[in-house]
Formats: structure tokens, C-alpha cells, sequence
């Protein structure tokens, strides 16, 4: 098949997870030998013509509003980067001129916020299959985390849900769409009434190849952790207050945060409280430095590719009750508590400190058989039949 994965941002201009999943799913088509192409719709950040080998290409229209690329933005400047794609004519037709010039079988949309309108309908006018993929909020939200004001949002705020009409009347016509998570497709199922296929992101395969740190010792201290954006939407102030209302930074327990600072406050001397700021890090070797990893999340995660990751290499893990993370975990791999709070998180900490029996037996258990469901193959497998049910093309064409 000729395949166009259509993103407003790809690496190297990566955000998280969207972007990472994305690029595994091209590089993994591509090494099944399908001709695959990226095309990027915000051009406002420079990009090689070729990644993995595979071309990067960028349609964009009016310079209106900002992309996430450009950190911190203020809800009328999201408000005008969702309506570029639904009213800006020139990414419209570039898109359709695109599309007519390339001829692709199927276009899979990596994620249908941003600029998604504009290519759906292109795709729509030109008879190009079409699989949207449903990785956040973003195709009814402006801010993307169903929240505004710091206060959570029960339904689309009026300007948010008139905004983002057309997207979901496009968003009505697909025949094949992907939710990333049981919880994003029930969101989906209940504002556009039918329900997507659920196709879980994957641990890439090296997470579980690479040779995993040994438990810890008996009476050692352990090695609390966090990795993604220091942001308060993730609970990472809860969880820096949290972790300062024990005592077990005194006891030589440690807490590691890892990522960009993106507004959290933090402690003056956050080496005297025993917190270990690392800034960005590789995931292997950062989460291979930890016993427990925290994701606290206040705003409901789509799905949560840290706790899969995190998985893979042993840890027990703390995840937040909103959205997608608990459906990942096993109750003999971690724990969701009913709230997140700094006295909640502060009791988990103290708790699995004084009894850390749960967090070594998780570290020597075999990880495979619960990431089962999140493995590249399968995932891979899932996309492939579901982009050749779009194109109706039979399988035995896959070499031709």
C-alpha cells in the first residue's frame, strides 16, 4: 500500500507520546514493506527531508494561531490554531493538490486536532480511504486536556464544541476510526454516537530486550521516580508536596523527577529535601534508575505510554485513576488510588517504604505476559488489517 501518516508535528520536533507512536507506526509499515510517506501540517519548526528514511513532507496554510511547538499558549491562541483547520482555504487546497499529486491508498491521521479538518475533507473530496486516529482531546477541546480555567470540563465548553463542528460531522463519515484506549473510545462513542476500534500504543521492543536492573536489596532505600513534563496538569506539584510531608528523604529515599519544566514550582534546595532534578532523559536509562514510578496525573490521560514503558523494565508502578492509565496496570504490577492528593500520595509513599516486599516481587516477575496486549507486533498487525479494510485492497497485494 501507498501510506501517508498525516501529523501537524513529527520528530524531530517531538511533543510525547503522539509523535513517538506515530514514528514507530511508519518505521514499522515501512519494514513491511509499504510505501510510506509522513506529511507535517505545521512547517513553523524545520524538519530533514528524510527520517528513518522515510520522506517528510510539509502542507500547511495561514500562519493562524500557534502549534503546542511553541510551549505556553493562551486559550484564544489555541482556540485560532483549531480553527485554522477548519476554515483556512489554502491549507484546504494544498492539502487536495497533495493528495491528487501523490495518490496515496490511505491516509492514516496520526491525530485528527490541529489540521485534521482540512485533510479529512481533502481526503473526502478525492476518495482517499481515510483512518483517523484518536489520541487525545483535541478534535473537540482547544486546549486538548478538557479543562480550562485549571477546573476539569464535563462537555465541550460552547466555543470548543461550535469550533469544532465540522471536524466531528467529517468525523461522522469515516468508516474506520481508532481510538487509542478503552476510555477514549467511550468519549468518542458518546459524542459521535458509534464506536472506534481500539488499538493500544505499543512498548517498543527494546524496553523488554534490554537486560533489566536486580531488585533492590533487602532494608535498601528506594528509588522513587517520575518521567514526562514537570507540568501541573501531570499532579507533579501534588506529588513534590506529597513526598515533602514524609520523612523519608531522612531515611535515604529518594525522589527523581525527569522532564522539561514546564510551570511547577519547586523546592529551594530540592537536594536537601532528597529530590533529584535530572531534566530530559532517555527513557531506559532513567526509569532503570528507579524502584517505583509515579504518574499522577490530575487531567484524564488518554492512555499513558510511560506506565507500559515503566512496566517493561520491572517497576511498580503509581498511576493516576483519570482516563486511560488504569486500565494499563495490574493489580500485582502497581496501584491506582481513588484520588490524587498530596496526603493520599504522601500515605503510598510511606506505605511502600515500610513495606517494600510488593516492589521487589514486581521486579523479578517475568513483565511479558501483562504487556501482552502492547506489543509492536500487535499493533502493527491491527493497524495493517484496518488500513486494508479502508482501501479494500487484499492482502496479497502488500509486496506488489
Amino acid at each position: 500500500m501507498k501510506i501517508a501518516i498525516q501529523c501537524f508535528n513529527y520528530a524531530p520536533n517531538e511533543l510525547g507520546g503522539s509523535e513517538r507512536s506515530a514514528r514507530d507506526i511508519a518505521r514499522s509499515l515501512k519494514a513491511r514493506r509499504h510505501d510510506v510517506r509522513v506529511v507535517v501540517s505545521d512547517g513553523s519548526r524545520p524538519y530533514p527531508d528524510h527520517v528513518d528514511n522515510i520522506p517528510i513532507e510539509v502542507v500547511q496554510g495561514l500562519p493562524i494561531g500557534k502549534s503546542p511547538l511553541h510551549g505556553v499558549r493562551h486559550f484564544a491562541t489555541r482556540m485560532a490554531w483549531i480553527l485554522r483547520s477548519e476554515i483556512d482555504p489554502v491549507l484546504f487546497l494544498r492539502s487536495l493538490q497533495w493528495l491528487r499529486r501523490n495518490c496515496p491508498d490511505v491516509v492514516l491521521m496520526n491525530n485528527p486536532a490541529g489540521h485534521g479538518s482540512a485533510f479529512m475533507l481533502a481526503c473526502l473530496l478525492t476518495r482517499t480511504a481515510c483512518v483517523p486516529v484518536i489520541r487525545d482531546y483535541g478534535w473537540f477541546c482547544a486546549v486538548g486536556t478538557m479543562e480550562h480555567g485549571g477546573a476539569g470540563c464535563n462537555s465541550a465548553l460552547s466555543p470548543c464544541f461550535y469550533a469544532t463542528g465540522l471536524r466531528r460531522l467529517i468525523l461522522r463519515r469515516q468508516k474506520h476510526v481508532v481510538a487509542i484506549s478503552n476510555h477514549v473510545a467511550r468519549i468518542y462513542e458518546t459524542m459521535l454516537g458509534y464506536a472506534p476500534t481500539v488499538i493500544y500504543n505499543a512498548v517498543p521492543d527494546r524496553f523488554l530486550q534490554a537486560p533489566r536492573a536486580p531488585a533492590p536489596d533487602a532494608g535498601t532505600p528506594l528509588t522513587f521516580g517520575y518521567l514526562g513534563r514537570l507540568h501541573p496538569s501531570k499532579g507533579v506539584a501534588e506529588l513534590i508536596t506529597a513526598w515533602q510531608n514524609t520523612d523519608l528523604a531522612q531515611n535515604g529515599h529518594r525522589l527523581l523527577l525527569a522532564g522539561d519544566n514546564q510551570g511547577i514550582a519547586l523546592p529551594d534546595d530540592p537536594a536537601a529535601a532528597g529530590i533529584c532534578l535530572t531534566g530530559r532523559q532517555e527513557a531506559i536509562a532513567f526509569l532503570d534508575r528507579l524502584d517505583v514510578l509515579f504518574l499522577p496525573a490530575l487531567w484524564a490521560e488518554p492512555f499513558g505510554r510511560t506506565v507500559i514503558e515503566a512496566m517493561a523494565r520491572g517497576l511498580f508502578v503509581v498511576g493516576s485513576p483519570n482516563g486511560g492509565i488504569p486500565e494499563l496496570i495490574p493489580p500485582h504490577r502497581g496501584l491506582t488510588p481513588e484520588q490524587i492528593d498530596a496526603p493520599t500520595l504522601s500515605a503510598i509513599f510511606n506505605d511502600l517504604a515500610q513495606n517494600p516486599d510488593r516492589v521487589r516481587a514486581t521486579r523479578m516477575q517475568d513483565p511479558e505476559p501483562n504487556l501482552a496486549p502492547f506489543r509492536t507486533t500487535r499493533m502493527i498487525d491491527a493497524y495493517e488489517d484496518l488500513l486494508y479494510r479502508a482501501t479494500g485492497l487484499p492482502k496479497e497485494t502488500r509486496d506488489d
